[in-house]
């Protein structure tokens, strides 16, 4: 391991394995309890002032209470707090092995061959990759050590102490992932029932399997103050679903590159992280065949346990009716919340790896030394460079990123602006462009340099912050803090009124930040200090930052389209609330159809109703479509994404370029699969170099920006 992972075993303390915003945030929450900034599961460093559960920021909670306790016995070890956890990562790789090479050798393999397979299991596994970032999905040794406890069971059915084992594999799977829970306990219950569906034994000892399932559901609802408002259709939820180019091909290394490079992308990239069966696999299942030792394959585990790997991996292809919600995803509202339910085919890549290893060493066993030598050849040779490609695909990512956490890799100006958090104590961070990205709602461009400097400064400077990335918060927490920077003409929610009255805001923005864009722009940090070369911190009355600007007025244009959307008795003064137009889910409405638009810029801009989680998967987008009919899309965006609301309402805004002769249509579809009405109101399209504006009865209006008249 350390000559195949060489030099990062003699970098461990130096580096942040990987740039992504899964590991910046793997690090930070393992941070706060590695310093003793954080205990339990409630985490009020983040998402200010609300605070996030421990299990929805995918944080590895075993190793975060781990760590917590270790550090608080050898606080001298504090520094190397980066170190320890890149050690772990590196480490499990060594336990998979191990329990590979336990399986191999409980079916009877001599030691050797066991240690072949076992490594070439471990090294191919898929969610292996998985540490590029979502390290807590990475956990590839509880796999093999859960197989050997039910193979145990299958040879030993009348005794419980396997199922015991089996179920501590399974609880254990859940505190660091409560998703690879699911995928391992949904095997395992599998395996258990489909070996004799009918024996009530069986469902009993599913039952017992089924356990730390339960009880996590029951402890994670009863410690979520939230769980009864994270979102119902969070985006993506069934849109990652595999594909059979998907499963059967590669998506990294050295194979798929001249895959790619002779053939093209023949639909890989996109599970390259979550499943695929590697080549090395696939050549010696056809030596097995081709050698006729196919029976040997349906020996190798039990057929239950084959099913069970099977069943998951249609349930992972969208056999299921996945895009349709089916009951399972109500029945285990984590599966939505988590998406990607394409990580359900891994246990078929060690059900079919482990057999295919197996079957060709007993094709092996009969054959001569010089073929049996030139057959191990064909196999491991692919093997090592897929392997090869995979550990270069990673290494090159672990070395990229300075551990900032570490004062042997901050600056002088960095560390100088973390004495100006640690002397004022602001109630919390915020940046610009803000950094909010979750299930339910997106804003800013979460720029990778900017939310790590955001991360550790936060952690080092034991302050809060406002956004955070990859969360999947509270519907109205999510409208009330994708609101925080919003334009400057609309009032922020009252519990940020609350939360920040007579406070102060640590600002983290870039150095040549456009505040005309901000909503501070009225007033300006002070007490600004350089981070680096991009980016300065500086602090922020809050009462500055919460005061509400008037809306300019300006007069209309005719080239500018107005619809208000609203009932017809409510045109003078329209309304946010049940007034405005309703439409079906899935439906397309067409909000301008219209030929000989200028050649010049457009912005069109849409009001939708994101109270209720209904924008998260809704579309605005403009059709082009030429003199023969053939319509193309050259804009879209989401509602969800806006930077802009208004008492739940979000302003969804695109521009584009309009041609002559060209007609342009321009839609709302909501595409997602809850019978709620889509709410829309007041859309406009107007030239950009055009300012619009004018009174509406109670309200005054400018460039589709909305604001009562006092």
């Amino acid at each position: 391991m350390l000559l195949l992972y060489w030099p990062l075993p003699i970098h461990l303390n130096q580096v942040l394995f990987s740039y992504w915003s899964d590991a910046d945030r793997a690090f930070r929450v393992y941070a706060e309890f590695a310093l003793g900034q954080a205990s339990g599961y409630w985490m009020e460093a983040w998402f200010f002032p609300f605070g996030e559960h421990l299990f929805y920021l995918d944080a590895n909670p075993l190793l975060c209470w781990f760590s917590a306790g270790f550090f608080s016995l050898f606080p001298s070890l504090r520094p190397y707090m980066v170190g320890v956890f890149n050690g772990l990562v590196l480490a499990q790789l060594l336990f998979t092995h191990v329990g590979w090479f336990r399986v191999g050798r409980y079916k009877s393999m001599p030691a050797m061959p066991a240690a072949v397979l076992a490594l070439a299991l471990s090294l191919l596994a898929p969610q292996w990759l998985k540490n590029n970032g979502n390290f807590s999905l990475a956990y590839t040794a509880l796999f093999p050590y859960l197989c050997l406890a039910l193979l145990k069971w299958t040879e030993q059915s009348n005794s419980l102490r396997p199922i015991l084992t089996a179920s501590f594999w399974v609880a254990l799977s859940v505190l660091i992932h409560p998703y690879l829970g699911l995928v391992n306990g949904s095997f395992a219950l599998l395996w258990v029932l489909l070996a004799k569906p009918f024996k009530l034994k069986n469902w009993f000892r599913a039952l017992l399997l089924a356990v730390p399932l339960l009880l996590f559901v029951v402890v994670l609802k009863w410690s979520d103050p939230a769980s009864a408002y994270r979102t119902q259709e969070p985006w993506g939820a069934t849109d990652n679903q595999m594909s059979l180019a998907q499963w059967l091909i590669p998506g990294v290394g050295h194979v798929n590159e001249w895959l790619t490079k002779w053939v093209g992308d023949a639909g890989s990239s996109q599970a390259w992280e979550f499943a695929f069966i590697p080549w090395s696999v696939w050549g010696a299942l056809l030596w097995v065949l081709i050698l006729g030792y196919g029976k040997f394959l349906f020996k190798a585990l039990p057929k239950s346990a084959v099913f069970a790997g099977l069943v998951l991996l249609l349930f992972a292809s969208g056999l299921f009716g996945l895009s349709r919600f089916s009951w399972l995803f109500e029945v285990v509202p984590y599966l939505k919340q988590f998406r990607y339910v394409l990580r359900f085919a891994w246990p078929m890549y060690g059900v079919l790896g482990f057999s295919v290893g197996l079957a060709f060493y007993s094709a092996l066993k009969n054959t001569t030394p010089r073929w049996r030598s030139l057959l191990l050849v064909l196999v491991l040779m692919p093997a090592g460079i897929e392997a090869h490609g995979h550990l270069r695909f990673l290494t090159d990512i672990h070395l990229k990123t300075p551990n900032l956490y570490s004062e042997s890799h901050q600056s002088a100006e960095f560390k100088a602006a973390l004495r100006v958090l640690q002397a004022e104590k602001p109630a919390a961070l915020l940046t610009e462009p803000f950094l909010f990205e979750g299930s339910l709602m997106t804003a800013g461009e979460n720029p990778v340099e900017l939310r790590r400097l955001a991360y550790v400064l936060s952690v080092l400077g034991k302050v809060p912050t406002v956004g955070g990335i990859l969360i999947r918060p509270n519907e109205n927490q999510a409208l009330a803090s994708s609101g925080f920077s919003s334009e400057p003409w609309y009032r922020p929610s009252p519990y940020f009124q609350r939360a920040l009255k007579g406070k102060t805001l640590a600002l983290l923005f870039p150095k040549d930040l456009d505040w005309s864009q901000a909503r501070w722009s009225h007033r300006k940090p002070y007490k600004v200090v350089a981070v680096d070369s991009t980016y300065r911190l500086g602090l922020i009355k809050a009462e500055d930052w919460m005061r509400v600007l008037s809306i300019p007025i300006r007069s209309e244009s005719d080239s500018v389209h107005i619809n208000l959307l609203a009932d017809e008795n409510y045109r003078d003064a329209p309304p946010f609330g049940n007034k405005a137009k309703q439409i079906s889910r899935s439906e397309y409405h067409v909000l301008l159809d219209t030929l000989g638009l200028n050649a010049e810029d457009y912005e069109a801009s849409l009001w939708v109703d994101a109270r209720r989680g209904n924008s998260v998967n809704g579309v605005l987008f403009v059709e082009e479509v030429n003199e023969q009919g053939q319509g193309q899309w050259i804009a879209q965006a989401n509602p969800a994404r806006s930077r802009c609301l208004d008492g739940g309402w979000a302003r969804c805004s695109l521009s584009f370029a309009a041609r002559s002769c060209m007609r342009y249509r321009i839609i709302l579809t909501a595409y997602d699969f809850q019978a709620n009405a889509f709410g829309l109101n007041r859309f406009m399209l107007r030239p950009l170099d055009i300012e619009v504006g004018g009174v509406f009865g109670a309200y005054r209006m400018w460039n589709n920006h909305w604001q009562k008249i006092p």
